[in-house]
């Protein structure tokens, strides 16, 4: 007889916010590998975290998108496509809160991707050299 898996713990109610990219991942690791359980995880945390409940969950709500936006850029050049949904539409509910805090940190990464980028590719010229994934995951957002 095949042993049954253990279930997944129950996800708490209320979620902190997080404000590094360990607590982030910390949340991504308690709703383990199901997309919709991490996708839960990202709801409870942003209504537990709405800026209508209190301003200074914009500062917080900033520096999640930013997280986000970057846990979206490594799962991209990584080539884990398939597990950005929880993140984008992460993404996409906090630009219904914080749309000027989401485009700052989406233009912040973008930024840095492009100086990464472009220092990578010093002396090549005449050449189209195509952006990496994880610096193309942004852009694909603003689409």
């Amino acid at each position: 007889a095949g042993a049954t898996p253990p279930a997944a713990p129950d996800l708490p109610f209320v979620i902190a916010c997080p404000s590094t990219p360990a607590e982030l991942e910390a949340i991504f690791s308690l709703a383990g590998p199901c997309l919709s359980r991490q996708s839960e995880a990202m709801h409870r945390l942003l209504a537990g975290s709405h800026v209508h409940l209190s301003e200074p969950n914009r500062a917080k709500l900033a520096t999640l998108a930013s997280l986000l936006l970057r846990r979206l850029m490594l799962l991209a050049a990584d080539g884990q496509l398939s597990s950005t949904r929880p993140v984008t539409g992460a993404v996409h509910a906090l630009a219904g809160q914080v749309p000027l805090e989401v485009a700052a940190a989406i233009l912040t990464r973008l930024a840095a991707a492009r100086a990464a980028w472009r220092k990578a590719k010093k002396g090549v010229s005449g050449v189209l050299v195509p952006l990496p994934p994880g610096a193309l995951a942004p852009v694909a957002l603003c689409c």
